[in-house]
């Protein structure tokens, strides 16, 4: 489960090592500009002198490997060309493992937060994640085919430039012990999450345009043999363009195209149009929380490890995220230290293992035609629906969907670096995209439901409140069940948290419990989107109003 190797039982010749590192420059992989950012020290990479050293002091370094051990760890890391040595560098970082599965093998991570202290924050760089899945649509009739092929130790092939080799140093070695000229060692080879995707998006372009990066296809389950065959190409133009750059591809893992692949601890099924996480690693999580509910006792490092599989897993269902809240609690206040577990982190723990099978998403669910919309005021709730045609109902989801890209900030002011698609869901304020108003005021729409508040609140709490009663309205006909259903909120941070499947605060996520459960049990899947509240026609109905009575619908 990836819980980190005790000293007394690290094992160095257990530690997985690549049989050669630092093959590739990362100066020749980037893009021109990147390349001169990262070609020497600037401004717009080092900390002033004075921060980066109390960073540095503040971060102590962990080494969890024992003095005999990492002796024997340098003497293979510098035969495989991992590190190098040299007389002195200005950060010493850590060095520890962790287990791999089955606990077979040594995963060597290398604490690097003295080293990175000297470094300025790094632009949000949005990864692949389970949502860019679960985000797929098949209609009737389609078919989805995919391809897999990884990188053998891709960041251990990339060698960092020269002048950067002074913030990655590990601890000191000892000349007379390992027979060599230097007593310090540096890391020689890494790669930042940002320039990962630069790398790869650069070899891409020399075979394959940027659409086309993407190893999989949709199309009607007539043509998969088709869709098979072109899958297939791209992958080989990849593969050309690695290889010319010395990156090797890890044959075992290499997968031709096919309609069932696994990804990012998921499996996707593209013939039933099923996306789920690992049923036999779903399963050894499932046993493992309930190891840790008989021994009645967890540090809060450890449920910190066990709530970060189960998050990796949830994001196949966003609604099942709510279920915890005290399990954070606990991690936050104990850290280290170990206590016995609450009674409702046992709850949380145990309703997470009963929801496991319900960690999937029908990426075939078909889009209702009907429009939700929910608003609150101070005095009460409304609900609204319309039905739109179909095309126009697509549009509207395909543009709440839509959302800008986050690019590191150019010295000159311009952003020229395009870094892929960002989360659905992480949206800022400036980019929230609203419903086109002529769509939005044609529709014929009806009240579904309105009444008053019996108490008062904060407005957020009731626009949330309010959100939950349109979900339960809309779960009241089994005809409803199985759907992608568009729902218009007017509060912003109500809209994210039901994108988003919970809220931290706890009268908010009582109510995105309530959603999650509907959620869960209909298979159904809310597509939040946010509108002005002078376009939100349940504005009016939670105001005990007739829908825009002060402004009515055209004829």
């Amino acid at each position: 489960m990836g819980n980190v190797v005790p000293r007394r039982a690290f094992d160095q010749q257990k530690v997985s090592l690549p049989s050669a590192a630092g093959c590739v420059e990362l100066l020749g992989v980037l893009p021109a500009s990147l390349r001169e950012r990262y070609a020497a020290p600037s401004p717009f990479l080092l900390q002033p002198e004075f921060i980066a050293r109390i960073g540095s002091e503040v971060r102590p370094q962990f080494v969890g490997v024992p003095r005999r051990q990492y002796l024997a760890l340098v003497s293979r890391m510098v035969k495989n060309g991992m590190v190098d040595l040299r007389p002195e560098v200005r950060a010493v970082n850590g060095v520890f493992g962790v287990w791999k599965e089955l606990g077979s093998s040594i995963r060597l991570i290398v604490d690097l937060r003295r080293g990175n202290a000297a470094f300025l924050p790094s632009p949000h760089v949005s990864l692949p994640n389970a949502a860019d899945f679960c985000n797929l649509t098949l209609a009737d009739g389609e078919v989805l085919v995919m391809g897999k092929m990884d990188l053998s130790n891709y960041y251990h092939q990339i060698r960092i430039p020269l002048w950067m080799s002074d913030y990655f140093g590990l601890p000191a070695v000892d000349v007379q012990s390992l027979d060599l000229q230097y007593m310090s060692t540096y890391w020689r080879s890494t790669a930042s999450p940002l320039s990962t995707p630069d790398s790869h998006r650069r070899l891409w372009r020399r075979t394959l345009t940027m659409h086309e990066s993407l190893w999989w296809a949709i199309g009607q389950r007539v043509e998969e043999p088709a869709l098979r065959r072109r899958v297939d190409q791209r992958m080989g133009g990849a593969r050309v363009a690695y290889d010319g750059e010395g990156f090797p591809v890890k044959e075992e893992k290499v997968e031709p195209a096919s309609t069932m692949t696994t990804a990012l601890g998921l499996v996707v099924d593209g013939d039933r149009g099923v996306v789920a996480a690992n049923v036999g690693k779903v399963k050894r999580l499932v046993g493992a929380t309930r190891a840790v509910l008989r021994r009645g006792r967890a540090s809060g490092r450890m449920l910190q490890q066990l709530l970060g599989h189960w998050t990796w897993f949830m994001m196949a269902r966003r609604p099942a995220l709510a279920i915890f809240a005290r399990c954070y609690e606990f991690c936050r206040k104990l850290d280290r230290k170990w206590s016995y577990l609450w009674p409702r982190v046992c709850g949380e723990l145990v309703t997470a293992c009963r929801l496991a099978p319900l960690l999937l998403t029908n990426i075939r669910a078909p889009l209702a035609a009907t429009i939700m919309a929910c608003g609150a005021s101070e005095g009460g709730f409304g609900v609204a629906y319309a039905v739109a045609p179909l095309p126009a109902a697509q549009a509207a989801v395909d543009k709440t969907l839509a959302a800008p890209s986050p690019s590191p900030i150019d010295p000159s002011g311009a952003s020229a670096v395009d870094h892929g698609p960002a989360e659905p869901r992480a949206r800022r304020h400036d980019d929230e995209v609203p419903l086109e108003r002529p769509l939005w005021r044609t529709l014929r729409w009806k009240v579904a439901a309105r009444g008053r508040w019996r108490y008062d609140d904060h407005i957020t709490h009731l626009e949330v409140r309010a959100a939950a009663i349109c979900t339960r309205w809309w779960a009241r006909a089994r005809s409803r069940f199985h759907h992608r259903v568009l729902i218009a909120i007017d509060n912003q941070a109500v809209e994210r948290a039901v994108g988003k499947g919970r809220s931290s605060p706890p009268k908010m996520l009582l109510q995105m419990r309530r959603i999650g459960a509907v959620a869960l049990a209909t298979d159904t899947y809310w597509i939040s989107t946010w509108v002005p509240s002078e376009d939100n026609p349940a504005d009016e109905p939670s105001r005990m109003r007739s829908i825009w009575a002060t402004n009515p619908l055209p004829g």
